[in-house]
């Protein structure tokens, strides 16, 4: 690619630029809407939007007018009350707060009297910007995929990037220059039973960040914005509104001491943002996984044995953590009977009783015990089994044995009927 510009951009002249701070990290906003213009981590600025400020958002994927009032603040938060007049003015707040290396915003007291907004989004929020004029300038982000021939990981310097502004989405996300690197986290995440179409919806949930590239002042640059949050879904008519939407970002410099700064670093300062996910803490203590698995009647594997299988593994390996999911613990075995989760147990891998019995003697050899359950899908023969748990009219899922019918998911999980 052509040299960059020597010059690096310097953040957007704005009036009456907000400013919270402290003692490690000062961010400049903008007061006419909720934009960081730029970050400073010591002597090292990072570039936050480069737009004007914005005058919309979108809710449910349509661009909504908003009007600003009166910016409250301190030394570090910064409150901008938000209205939607064309949405029965509903309201909430958008609340900057710094707190160390760390910048969290996040939408707080959802007013929606018309119970309109389910999905919210901020197009081109640009959380950060990275000038292709800063050395070392470099997004990383990450797909789920399960395709084991190709990586879902993508290093793009800015640099090299074609600046066609098109949207590229990400599960997680990453940025750095070679002298601050930048985690993002945040609950955006889609509503795939909404129904219609959208580029920002991507199937497995590769759609939480979303960034893209540009020609600013003669320079390509790579921006970062949150994805979508559901702030209520769809479906849900009984256990009300998801969590507050946010994003947090986390500024770093040299956190693994190799004397440079990139992608690493900032991977490094995502561990202290990232959500707590349950059972995390036990992953270096279960050392041995596996599935005992029943099928078709046959009951290879009887809760009894996989008991005495749990003992030998134990004995062979001092006593290390073994992690055991039984698949097929229930009726006839994987796949027959779902969604029973409980009460339709495998008689010929021994019942209830031999269950309860591997479970408790086997937690005696450092053994934990899960349950493959499916909560697509279900099978005629399931005592849950019912018109109004499937979609209807009915539309065939795995087929293998019996066939299964898809359950309707958003209802299940909206009516609290699942956790029952």
């Amino acid at each position: 690619p052509p040299a960059p510009p020597a010059t690096p951009l310097t953040p957007r002249e704005v009036d009456g630029k907000l400013t919270l701070h402290n003692d490690t990290l000062s961010v400049d906003l903008d007061p006419k809407f909720p934009q960081v213009v730029a970050y400073k981590l010591g002597d090292k600025t990072v570039l936050g939007s480069l737009r004007d400020p914005l005058k919309s958002i979108q809710i449910d994927e349509k661009d909504q007018k908003v009007t600003v009032g009166k910016v409250a603040t301190t030394a570090t938060t910064a409150t901008y009350p938000l209205t939607l007049p064309d949405l029965g003015n509903a309201t909430m707040n958008a609340v900057f707060t710094l707190k160390g290396q760390t910048l969290t915003f996040t939408l707080k007291d959802i007013k929606d009297p018309e119970s309109k907004i389910h999905r919210i989004r901020i197009p081109n929020q640009d959380i950060v910007t990275l000038d292709a004029a800063v050395k070392g300038s470099q997004i990383s982000a990450q797909e789920v995929s399960v395709n084991r021939a190709s990586s879902g990981d993508r290093f793009e310097p800015v640099a090299t990037q074609k600046a066609d502004e098109k949207e590229k989405a990400s599960h997680r996300i990453l940025a750095n220059t070679d002298a601050v690197g930048i985690a993002f986290s945040g609950n955006g995440v889609e509503d795939t039973t909404a129904g219609g179409t959208s580029a920002n919806r991507a199937y497995m949930d590769n759609a939480r960040w979303s960034r893209s590239y540009r020609n600013e002042s003669g320079r390509v640059v790579g921006s970062i914005s949150e994805g979508t949050w559901v702030h209520r879904g769809t479906s849900a008519t009984t256990i009300g509104a998801d969590p507050d939407p946010y994003w947090t970002v986390k500024l770093t410099g040299d956190a693994n001491a190799d004397k440079k700064v990139d992608w690493q670093d900032a991977a490094i300062a995502f561990r202290d943002i990232r959500p707590h996910v349950n059972g995390q803490d036990d992953v270096p203590n279960k050392v041995v996984t596996r599935i005992p698995f029943n099928i078709v009647s046959q009951a290879a594997y009887p809760f009894l044995r996989t008991l005495d299988d749990t003992k030998r593994v134990a004995l062979a390996t001092d006593g290390l953590g073994q992690q055991v999911m039984l698949k097929g613990y229930q009726a006839e075995g994987h796949d027959s009977a779902h969604p029973d989760y409980a009460d339709h147990y495998n008689t010929r891998a021994g019942g209830f009783e031999d269950l309860k019995t591997l479970v408790n003697e086997g937690n005696k050899w450092n053994a934990s015990f899960g349950v493959h359950v499916n909560d697509t899908e279900s099978y005629s023969e399931a005592k849950s089994f019912s018109e109004d748990l499937i979609q209807m009219p009915p539309q065939p899922g795995w087929g293998w044995m019996n066939q299964a019918y898809y359950i309707d998911q958003g209802k299940d999980l909206g009516t609290g009927a699942v956790l029952k």
